[in-house]
């Protein structure tokens, strides 16, 4: 549908170009946002966007969506306007959010705490949380936009071997890519602080996405995972109960330890 609309678009086709705008606008703008904490600076990258849709002929519906060509293009403009090619991977870019005009568009998201977070971010770690997090899009997708390899695009979002854990202020995200479950009961372990024992009897291997709240034990105390909310989602979303329950677990003790002296 994008491509035949595009290439309509192309030929002049007024009404095409107005469908394909108004499908695409908002998204470009909002990652455009995100990367530059400016309207307007957003604002002018999204008509450049369009522009240049326009005048490329390089799109090629084969190798991937529409979404994700725009976001390249989108990604590219920002990192050319605010120079960030220049800047060593590991730098914090410590710029305050700028007052958005479009406070309706971004009002959900514009919690102050994940604002800074995300701000503080490493710009390459920036761009990846803000594909992955708020755009939704997949390894490949983002290493696609950003012209990385799937692995560094792990890097850049802290992921260990088969998951992603997201997480910003008063909320965790896991993305599990091909896993058992006996590998979603030890991450449920280490999130809940005790241990979870896999009674599914399922030996599949599984890809789904889990989102849950967090929480304080005090005020300005640090946040961790919220028990309730984690078991109340992991049955919400993924159809899987958390029964508590008491038990005989096999344990080892550690009783003493021997110096052993060393050879000369």
């Amino acid at each position: 549908m994008d491509a035949g609309l595009l290439a309509r678009a192309r030929l002049g086709d007024e009404a095409a170009f107005l469908r394909l705008y108004g499908r695409h606008r908002t998204p470009a703008f909002r990652f455009a946002w995100r990367l530059t904490a400016s309207s307007s600076e957003a604002e002018d990258i999204v008509q450049e966007c369009f522009l240049a849709l326009l005048g490329r002929d390089s799109f090629d519906a084969r190798q991937g969506s529409l979404r994700t060509y725009i976001f390249g293009i989108v990604r590219h403009l920002a990192w050319k306007r605010s120079r960030l090619m220049e800047r060593e991977s590991e730098e914090v870019d410590d710029r305050a959010a700028a007052i958005d005009p479009l406070r309706d568009l971004l009002d959900s998201e514009r919690a102050g705490m994940v604002e800074r977070a995300v701000a503080a971010l490493a710009p390459l770690q920036r761009e990846a949380l803000i594909l992955f997090e708020y755009e939704e899009l997949s390894l490949e997708e983002i290493a696609a936009i950003t012209g990385a390899e799937v692995g560094a695009v792990k890097a850049r979002l802290f992921l260990g071997p088969g998951m992603v854990v997201a997480m910003v202020p008063e909320h965790g995200r896991l993305r599990s890519d091909n896993q058992p479950m006996e590998w979603l009961a030890g991450i449920l372990a280490s999130q809940l602080g005790s241990a979870v024992i896999d009674a599914t009897g399922l030996k599949g291997r599984y890809d789904f996405v889990l989102s849950w709240a967090w929480e304080r034990d005090s005020p300005g105390g640090p946040v961790a995972a919220s028990a309730d909310s984690l078991i109340r989602e992991v049955q919400s979303q993924l159809g899987l109960r958390l029964d508590r329950k008491k038990g005989q677990a096999e344990v080892l003790v550690v009783d003493h330890m021997e110096k052993t002296p060393a050879e000369n």
